[in-house]
């Protein structure tokens, strides 16, 4: 799921959503897009994250 979907589904901003990843909070995958490498998050470790912010 891509950086806006992953935020959405935690119910944060993306700007909220990139503190996590610097934080190291979540892990992140990069696939290269047509012009620049997009963010892939894994869908249960985001459950996992949720779960843990109790939300």
């Amino acid at each position: 799921m891509n950086k806006q979907e992953a935020a959405d589904y935690l119910g944060v901003s993306v700007r909220a959503l990139e503190r996590y990843v610097q934080q190291g909070r979540i892990s992140v995958k990069y696939e290269k897009g047509k012009t620049r490498p997009t963010a892939n998050f894994d869908q249960t470790e985001l459950e996992a994250f949720k779960a843990e912010r109790g939300v």
